[in-house]
């Protein structure tokens, strides 16, 4: 067996929203049984939802395994103990609280408050009191944590004898409901609440301060009900919901296609930041960190070892793919290193160069060893360069180390040094506050940019602190770093405000930065992994930007950059590939054959470079060469419904109909559905 050490950090992360699931009714028995009783009481809204769009059997599987797992408190053992004392509970409540009707217990009021809170603390019971109902009282200590008191009771009472206990509300109920014969009282009052708590004082009083709060030391009047009561009531139905995050569910529902059957129940938290900076030649890269909540490492003989990989994708508003990519990190940690990540975070940070538009990023983070999964999806804006100025928002970090930029390009260095920052602008009071932006664009507008104005405010609006630094830009991208000591301010929230002026001191750009101040003296700081991308000049930075444009759409664009990368390096088959889609589109067809025929007799020849040259051939009506190639592809990687049928139209093309007919047949054989195929062969086998 394998042997993993995982580590957590705690972290928050937003509500998501969902589209609308379908009816438990068409749910099988046993998912149907699952449901509605014995998770009815636990599962949160977002988790019934997604169980409710799940499609089959095995999904719903996957997701038992992975609702369970997600309220583990010892996921590295092999009980999960909170299963174990859920299912304990049910069977307590159907076996002793459902005797005194025929409702099973875990549908009882009692059967629910059990299986929500568990054993109480202690029990009180009134049940012998000729002149009040049964009552039970139900004492529990030790729920603050979960936004509960720190102590309450629950309370039950049994108005009938055919009837079970039901829960006791001091607003809607009111100490009148626990009175046998309150009606016969003389002036009572079904409104008067003081009347009916004196009545009941006068019998029990420990039980009639209890009928008017279920909070041990409320203060209130005796007049009115106590409204606190009320709200624990809701609260204990909401309790189970803050004991677990349920955004793993959502990603099953919406990952299940993509991720592996290992990895669907093992999906865990993240924190994230991502951010968006021009490099030195204008190329924009987003620059991403992700905190996994845990991180698992192997130990195999005495090194700690795992394997990251890293799924991209940036799509398009209207969700259409336009670029994806792959990264796998291996990666071998210390003892050193594993003793830090019992008490700090761990950062994966990267960077991915990006062309101008409005995009989807999503990541998905997959630890191979432990299997385990995380997502990272947010909206980012990537603008075009400008012809007159512009500015990066300013980042923040608690950490600056001066670099050099050449080599390796690496996430959230700019060409001054790299910064280190958290997904969250919070420092510790004895920390200095880091900060970088760029400024960029046309350098004749970049030189009336002469001064820099930082200005540091309180809550309340209160300027802290003003700095101005003279500026000399000579560079189409200004990188700027600063740092300001965090003890002039003490703890609290502020804000950061940058403006860029010119020599008159009229404000040519403006960024603004939130961020607090803890007077805690340290911050577990993270241990940082940066995987790195070629240097500036390589150029698949080019190839990949052309990519984008590519499918954008944007066919001429993409040429420029495809030829760009081809050019600095002719013998890559990829750049290669890219370029002769682009000058097939462009209908340069000559060039292709220049572009991809070195790449022919290649062992490591693509299959795109066998159908481009192909389809160059095709469509220059030199179509026996079509028809070889064609047939070479078909040899070497599979038939394929489009090479079936471009082998039918050259066979058409050189009059060679029985060949043809022979394509086309077998083109339906795989896909009967091509209704213009089937014309085509119809018609040939009239002839």
């Amino acid at each position: 067996m394998k042997n993993f050490l995982s580590f957590l950090i705690l972290i928050s992360l937003p509500s998501l929203v969902f589209s609308d699931g379908k009816d438990i009714k068409f749910l099988p028995e046993k998912y149907k049984k699952w449901l509605e009783e014995e998770v009815c009481y636990i599962i949160t809204p977002k988790e019934k939802e997604v169980f409710l769009q799940l499609e089959n059997d095995r999904e719903r599987d996957i997701f038992i395994e992975a609702f369970w797992k997600a309220r583990d408190p010892n996921p590295d053992t092999p009980e999960n103990e909170f299963k174990e004392e859920h299912y304990r509970r049910i069977s307590y409540a159907n076996q002793y609280l459902g005797r005194l009707s025929p409702t099973p217990g875990w549908k009882t009021d009692r059967g629910r408050v059990y299986i929500i809170l568990g054993e109480p603390n202690q029990i009180e019971r009134y049940d012998n009191l000729p002149d009040v109902y049964p009552v039970e009282v139900w004492f529990y200590q030790g729920f603050g944590k979960y936004g509960l008191p720190n102590a309450f009771y629950v309370v039950f009472f049994r108005r009938d004898d055919s009837m079970d206990y039901e829960l006791y509300s001091p607003v809607k109920d009111g100490p009148k409901s626990l009175l046998r014969f309150f009606e016969m009282y003389r002036g009572a009052d079904p409104l008067d609440f003081e009347f009916a708590y004196r009545l009941l004082y006068q019998i029990k009083p420990e039980l009639a301060n209890k009928a008017v709060s279920l909070i041990p030391g409320e203060e209130r009047t005796l007049r009115t009900p106590s409204l606190a009561s009320e709200v624990l009531l809701s609260n204990i139905s909401q309790f189970p919901f803050k004991r677990v995050k349920d955004e793993y569910a959502e990603k099953i529902l919406k990952y299940k296609n993509f991720i592996e059957v290992d990895y669907t129940t093992n999906y865990i938290e993240n924190s994230s930041l991502c951010a968006v900076l021009p490099d030195e030649n204008g190329i924009s890269f987003i620059h991403y960190l992700i905190e996994p909540k845990k991180l698992s490492v192997e130990l195999l003989g005495g090194v700690y070892k795992t394997l990251i990989q890293i799924d991209g994708r940036i799509s398009d508003l209207k969700g259409k793919t336009i670029y994806q990519f792959t990264r796998k990190i291996p990666m071998t940690l210390t003892e050193e290193d594993v003793n830090k990540l019992k008490s700090k975070p761990f950062s994966i940070q990267g960077l991915i160069p990006v062309v101008e538009g409005n995009y989807k990023l999503s990541l998905i983070l997959k630890n191979t060893v432990s299997k385990e999964f995380t997502v990272v999806e947010k909206d980012i804006n990537v603008p075009s360069f400008p012809h007159s100025i512009s500015m990066t928002p300013p980042i923040l970090g608690y950490g600056f180390k001066e670099e050099k930029s050449e080599g390796n390009k690496r996430a959230f260095r700019i060409e001054r040094g790299r910064i280190f920052l958290s997904p969250f602008p919070n420092f510790s009071v004895s920390e200095e506050l880091h900060v970088i932006f760029e400024i960029y664009g046309s350098l004749n507008e970049l030189k009336k940019c002469k001064n820099l104005r930082f200005v540091f405010k309180d809550e309340n609006d209160k300027v802290l602190k003003e700095k101005t630094v003279s500026l000399d830009i000579n560079q189409r991208v200004f990188p700027f770093h600063d740092s300001f000591k965090l003890e002039e301010f003490g703890a609290g929230n502020f804000q950061l405000i940058i403006e860029v002026r010119d020599s008159e001191g009229n404000i040519l750009l403006s960024e603004r930065r939130d961020f607090g101040v803890s007077s805690i003296p340290y911050i577990p700081r993270p241990l940082v992994y940066s995987d790195p991308m070629p240097s500036a000049d390589d150029p698949s930075h080019k190839f990949i930007l052309a990519s984008q444009y590519f499918n954008k759409g944007e066919v001429e664009k993409s040429y420029d950059l495809f030829r760009e990368a081809y050019s600095k390096n002719p013998l890559n088959q990829k750049f290669a590939i890219g370029y002769a889609k682009a000058l097939f589109l462009l209908k340069r067809f000559s060039e292709i054959k220049e572009v991809l025929n070195p790449f022919l007799n290649s062992e490591k020849r693509e299959p795109d470079t066998l159908e481009l040259l192909a389809m160059s051939y095709h469509a220059m009506g030199e179509c026996k060469s079509a028809i070889e190639l064609y047939k070479e592809f078909i040899s070497h990687f599979g038939l394929k419904l489009s090479i079936l049928n471009s082998i039918g139209e050259c066979y058409l093309k050189i009059g060679d109909r029985d060949n043809a007919l022979t394509a086309f047949e077998k083109s339906l054989e795989i896909n009967p559905d091509q209704e213009e195929i089937r014309k085509i062969v119809s018609q040939l086998k009239r002839k």
